[in-house]
């Protein structure tokens, strides 16, 4: 391996950026050419558009004031004092330019998905095939910029820095740590406040529109409708686009600390390639992500029936793996020339795959789990919940058994190749064989996002059509991919946790070979046989529900604001329900603003206030227990409450087929389907959706600081004499 090869994967992984970026702007120039109506229709786009950029520039305002405070932290805690770590250290400009490409990424999730989504209602009027793949188109317009802008960001960076520390790798890669840090901290902020925004709009919308007053979804009588559909766009876009970008930050960053520590190992074959070798296989995803877009595109005819347009997305998908697969797995033999390796490659690829079918499974509204959730809606709202949560809590069994056997299986394996080609060191052989692992389950990240970008804009197309009086016919289209839709949510959202997860428990890894770096030790253990140590596990179950119980409060708040406004607003404009008046759409929305803006500070905080007062009073080891556990609490308890949630509101559109109005039972089932759903919504789409980003934001402030933690090492400990 020579400097030229390692150069060669810096320079593909920049040309697949750049090949994303072009192809998304490709995609754009064909969506661009299509209408975006005229009269209602282009009114209702118009007020979704402006709703969600009005939002989106005062909560840009609101990150950027906290990101100012943390980044005056940062500079005095580790840019002033280089010592700390024995190098200089830019973490604080690298802190900036993580935190500014995350948010341009969520700006791209909402602008794109706001621009789209009539005209998918547009085309639904020519049928089901264009208006779905209009909204594919937009799909992965936004999963190919985020794709794209990800990876030139940290080449761009890395490269500033080598021209800082040229052929100082370690010192690149402690100062690069900051742009991983920068952008999970984006990230969860912009899923809190697009989470309360939505799921507040949501639940106020469905409480008083659906089961008070009876009228339809998305009917234009609703006052809280344009907030509804403005919160799909700033939460399910916005936040979610910037939740994958940092996602796919850390997965390279860290990948990149621990291939380092393979590279100055004493004696290692392996040369400076191995820490660039994450570039390469995202140079490789690029390509297979467009051959999978090709492949959904040329379908002329969706197979009949409601799940035929999610058999497609679904095949484009496994399409796609499956060509990363091979071509990963030869790379991996060819540039590590360990057949060990390869076993680890494929249990990452096995994993993602699998759980697409797990996911499916528990939430699809054809399978087992959710059919039995609409039966139980039979007896009321009370069954329905309880199943509903026994679904949820089920549903983690599997995937984190199957994702801690994949764990152990790639340490394994590992492991043999650390005592075969790493003079024995087995531990840092297996803990690479984790990272082959987790690169394996998130190199299909292009196509995710770009199904992830699918369901939120079909979603918002059905609300354009009901809200703009377009038909019976063309709705029937937009349901048809509003259903896709929510399957493609839930597979997503369930990727997110799964690869949240899967990524935090690598940058663990990462820290603690950076911790054996800076206090010169070998092989440091985080010995939870320790006092000391084990309650740092407990601050980290707790921090976990604490958190959860703040997203799932600040809903409740918000909701409660909603549904008051709502009522008041059919109570004092009683021309309302038979059209003669429109309702204030203005005034719900500013609700869902002000509400979401507010409430998501205190949750933020918390995620950054107590891995760092963890670290400095407890020390450094404490802390790894803290992240050990507080990252498997996350991944399960968001697997949870995503299923949960999904599956609810899976069962709420089963039991809508099932209405007959001259039956009031079932009107009545139907009743208790929907309270189920607006209990899942703040579960699936604030709080289970928020917890990928938790697990990422706590592992990489870990990192980001950890020269601090090193130095303070246990404040407390040293006062009670340990």
């Amino acid at each position: 391996m020579t400097m030229t090869l390692s150069l060669v994967f810096l320079i593909l992984g920049a040309i697949g950026g750049i090949i994303s970026i072009g192809f998304a702007f490709y995609l754009w120039m064909m969506v661009k050419k299509l209408s975006t109506g005229e009269g209602e229709t282009h009114n209702v786009y118009k007020a979704i558009r402006e709703g969600a950029k009005a939002y989106i520039k005062r909560e840009f305002k609101t990150i950027f004031a906290i990101a100012g405070i943390l980044s005056i932290i940062i500079f005095f805690a580790l840019d002033l004092k280089p010592w700390l770590s024995g190098l200089p250290s830019f973490v604080f400009l690298s802190f900036w330019i993580g935190t500014i490409t995350s948010l341009a990424a969520s700006f791209i999730g909402m602008d794109i998905a706001t621009r789209t989504n009539v005209r998918v209602a547009i085309m639904a009027k020519q049928g089901l095939e264009p208006a779905m793949k209009t909204g594919f188109n937009g799909g992965t317009i936004m999963g190919m910029l985020v794709f794209g802008v990800n990876v030139i960001q940290i080449v761009i960076t890395y490269l500033f820095l080598y021209m800082i520390f040229p052929g100082n790798y370690q010192a690149i890669v402690v100062n690069i740590v900051g742009c991983a840090f920068g952008g999970s901290f984006t990230s969860v902020i912009a899923q809190l406040g697009g989470g309360i925004y939505t799921k507040g709009a949501d639940v106020g919308a469905d409480i008083v529109g659906k089961i008070e007053q009876g009228i339809p979804e998305d009917d234009v009588r609703n006052p809280a409708v344009v907030a509804d559909l403005v919160g799909d766009n700033v939460g399910d876009c916005a936040g979610r686009s910037a939740d994958l970008y940092e996602t796919l930050t850390s997965e390279l960053i860290s990948s990149m600390i621990l291939g380092l520590s393979l590279f100055i190992l004493p004696g290692s074959p392996l040369g400076d390639s191995v820490i660039f070798f994450p570039f390469l296989i995202r140079f490789i995803a690029t390509i297979a992500t467009i051959i999978g877009y090709f492949f959904v595109k040329q379908k002329k005819k969706i197979e009949a029936g409601e799940t035929g347009p999610w058999k497609l997305l679904n095949t484009g998908l496994y399409l796609s793996s499956s060509i990363i697969a091979v071509i990963y797995v030869l790379l991996v033999l060819l540039i590590f020339q360990s057949v060990f390796l390869v076993f680890a490659a494929i249990f990452g690829i096995a994993a993602n795959l699998i759980m697409g079918f797990i996911f499916e499974y528990f939430t699809s509204i054809d399978k087992k789990p959710v059919k039995t959730i609409i039966e139980a809606s039979e007896t009321g709202p009370a069954t329905n919940i309880i199943q509903g949560m026994s679904n949820g809590l089920g549903s983690v069994f599997i995937p984190l058994s199957i994702i801690a056997m994949m764990i152990l299986g790639a340490f394994g394996f590992g492991a043999l190749f650390g005592v075969f080609s790493l003079s024995g060191r087995f531990i840092l052989g297996g803990t690479y064989g984790i990272v082959i692992m987790s690169m394996g389950m998130t190199s299909g990240t292009g196509i995710i996002l770009s199904m992830d970008g699918f369901g939120p804009i079909v979603d918002n197309a059905g609300g354009i059509a009901e809200m703009s009086g377009m038909g019976e016919d063309i709705r029937k289209n937009t349901d048809l991919l509003d259903a896709t839709g929510n399957s493609t949510k839930s597979l997503t959202k369930g990727f997110s946790i799964i690869s949240g997860t899967t990524i935090g428990f690598v940058t663990i890894f990462a820290y603690i070979e950076l911790i054996n770096s800076e206090m010169g030790i070998t092989n440091a253990m985080i010995n939870m046989g320790f006092v000391n140590v084990a309650v740092g596990g407990i601050f980290g179950v707790i921090t976990v529900f604490l958190f959860v119980s703040l997203l799932m409060r600040s809903v409740g708040k918000t909701a409660h604001d909603m549904i008051e406004e709502v009522r008041r607003q059919f109570r004092e404009i009683p021309g309302i329900m038979e059209w003669k008046e429109k309702p204030d759409y203005g005034r719900c929305v500013d609700i869902s603003t002000i509400s979401a803006l507010k409430n998501m500070i205190f949750p933020a905080l918390l995620i950054i206030i107590m891995p760092i007062a963890v670290g400095i009073f407890l020390g450094p080891f404490t802390l790894g227990a803290f992240l050990i556990i507080a990252t498997f609490t996350g991944g399960a308890m968001g697997i949870f409450m995503n299923v949960s949630g999904a599956s609810w509101d899976n069962a709420k559109k089963g039991r809508k087929h099932l209405q007959d109005k001259s039956n009031p039972e079932t009107i009545k089932a139907y009743q208790a389907a929907v309270i189920g759903d607006t209990v899942g919504d703040p579960c699936k789409d604030t709080a289970g959706s928020s917890l990928g980003s938790f697990v990422t934001t706590i592992n990489n402030l870990a990192i980001t600081f950890f020269p601090l933690f090193v130095f303070t090492y246990g404040i407390a400990l040293h006062f009670i004499g340990w």
